[in-house]
């Protein structure tokens, strides 16, 4: 029987082709904002413009991540650096004023509205922090975990980084255009130099952060099951306003934005610390990202979609997605847990004096 520990030794391709088809499914699918909420044949479909746009960065920025030595923080941070770039430049949703005539665009930007800006702190935060976690960090985490010992190893060769790299130029240089016809709205020059300088600065500062383990913090990590529920607890703030923005105003107002940055941050120092103590193993790393793509997939069932959506396929939608996760991670920790037993009985080495 060929596992998929075994298999990852060997062919480390196909974890690099779920990842490209997993990080879409993530970012886009598992909330069920749009209007192809419920519709498989159109979900599929779309994964040829969506697959590229989140897959390819993805899967970029964990090759170069695991080929330069960095750690969890820098894909995180790498993360949030492409979230900038997709919302502020590709899509421009971070400072379209009526983006795509959603009825309630305005409503979730005005309680928080940062007029020099040209966008609102609540989208600033929500879209960020969406493509930091949803589209880089839990998918990797869950592709890595599936990958058994290649979870650490590069999983491209330059020709494979070639074809990534332009399927993403394709699908960026396509979505961008196609809004720029469509909305017939630009961002300002300022807000785009703005994007792209913060964006540089996020992508410099990914590489001045520590390599894991140097210096080992101290303490002990709780258990993976643990880290998992503080991980949901911690993340499902953010999507819950995001679900509950289009019902009330109040929902994206100052107060519920700052808690939900509060309890991400909260998140943040706790994850950094408990990753850089000896005891935390790549079963705490797919947990940490379980309790992400949980809270997203539970907080889905409250979110009303985009235009006419039976709601019975909806929820169906809903709830087949909910259980992908829960096989996914369910095989990840499966495997990773197998390894991690196999590395704490496997014999130590016997120094003998010389």
């Amino acid at each position: 029987m060929i596992t998929l520990a075994k298999v990852s030794e060997g062919r480390r391709l196909p974890f690099a082709l779920f990842l490209f088809g997993f990080a879409p499914v993530s970012a886009e699918y598992l909330i069920g904002y749009d209007t192809i909420a419920g519709d498989p044949f159109a979900m599929v479909f779309g994964l040829v413009v969506f697959a590229p746009l989140y897959g390819a960065p993805a899967l970029l920025i964990r090759e170069l991540v695991r080929r330069t030595g960095r750690g969890w923080p820098s894909i995180l941070v790498l993360g949030a650096a492409f979230g900038l770039l997709q919302a502020g430049l590709i899509d421009q949703g971070l400072f379209n004023p009526a983006y795509r005539d959603i009825p309630y665009w305005e409503a979730v930007r005005a309680p928080t509205l940062l007029a020099p800006l040209g966008t609102s702190a609540f989208m600033l935060f929500h879209f960020t922090a969406l493509h930091a976690f949803g589209s880089v960090y839990a998918p990797v985490a869950v592709a890595e975990a599936l990958s058994g010992r290649a979870r650490e190893r590069p999983w491209l060769r330059l020709p494979g980084l070639i074809v990534i790299v332009l399927s993403w130029l394709a699908a960026a240089g396509y979505v961008a255009v196609d809004h720029v016809l469509t909305e017939g709205w630009q961002p300002t020059p300022a807000q785009m130099i703005g994007t792209l300088v913060a964006v540089v600065l996020l992508c410099w500062l990914a590489f001045r952060l520590p390599a894991p383990g140097t210096p080992p913090e101290p303490g002990s990590p709780a258990s993976p099951l643990g880290v998992a529920l503080i991980s949901l607890v911690l993340i499902a703030p953010r999507p819950v306003l995001a679900a509950l923005s289009p019902v009330h105003p109040m929902w994206n107002s100052w107060p519920p934005t700052l808690f939900a940055v509060a309890t991400t941050v909260l998140w943040l120092v706790i994850m950094v610390r408990w990753s850089g103590s000896p005891g935390w193993s790549p079963v705490h790393q797919l947990a940490a990202a379980a309790g992400y793509l949980f809270a997203v997939a539970g907080t889905a069932f409250l979110v009303t979609p985009l235009g006419e959506v039976d709601l019975a396929a909806k929820y169906g939608s809903n709830l087949t997605l909910l259980l992908l996760v829960a096989v996914l991670t369910g095989t990840g920790w499966s495997i990773q847990h197998r390894m991690l037993r196999q590395d704490q009985g496997a014999p130590k080495p016997v120094i003998t004096p010389q």
